[in-house]
Order: C-alpha cells, then structure tokens, then sequence
C-alpha cells in the first residue's frame, strides 16, 4: 500500500488479530511479510511493527525473531540514534534477550550476554548524556 496509514492500519489490525488463537495458524505464515514493514520509511509504521513484535513475543509458538531477524532488529536499534517511541519500544520488546532480567538470572550471566552485546553491536547500545 502506498499509504503509511494504510500500512499501520494493516499491521494494527494483525497485532489485534494475534490475540486469537484461532488466527495464528492462519497469520504465522504471514507474518516475515508484514515484519518487513519495519523497514519502512515512515515512523508510524515501524512502530506499529514493533508493536506487532510485541504481540508476537506473548503469543504462544510464534517467535518475534522468526518475524523480524535479529539482526534487523540490532539495525534498528543502531540506526534509531533518537530516544523516539521505536527504539524505545525495541529496547523493550528485545532487552530480556540481551540482558537478561529477573531474580532467577545470575549476575555473571547477565554481565556476559550484557558484554557480548556490547562486542557485537556497539552501535546499537546508545546513552543518554
């Protein structure tokens, strides 16, 4: 679709559609389709693709990464350089991945996957000055 509103519209309506278990089936193969759109040009819809991803994450044998590739996702983070609403909610949709929280996770594991993310993707970790 031509129209960035058509295109976060569409992704809105299959973030909803997700909280149906009867659609996975029929949407699980779709899905790398639609997770392209985070690529997209216009904010409003790469947000609505990490909402998408969000969905995913809580939706039972569906992987947000078989979505969208990690490595995009790393991309995003990099290239998002700006504190907006999509590397915001990409921190959040991917930062159990990358640095693991809760009680049950040890701290060297934690510092680990933290390092290793850091050695890997430099560009995607960013401070606030």
């Amino acid at each position: 679709a031509s129209s960035p509103a058509v295109r976060s519209g569409a992704l809105d309506t299959v973030t909803f559609l997700l909280q149906t278990p009867q659609s996975h089936a029929v949407l699980r193969p779709l899905l790398p389709k639609l997770g392209n759109l985070i690529h997209d040009r216009v904010e409003k819809v790469r947000l609505a693709a990490v909402r998408l991803l969000e969905q995913v994450k809580v939706t039972p044998g569906i992987k947000y990464f078989d979505v969208v590739p990690v490595s995009d996702i790393r991309a995003h983070l990099a290239e998002e350089r700006t504190n907006g609403p999509v590397v915001g909610a990409l921190a959040a949709l991917t930062i159990n991945s990358f640095v693991p929280q809760g009680d049950h996770v040890k701290r060297a594991d934690r510092l680990r996957r933290t390092l290793q993310f850091l050695k890997k993707d430099p560009e995607a970790v960013t401070c606030d000055e």
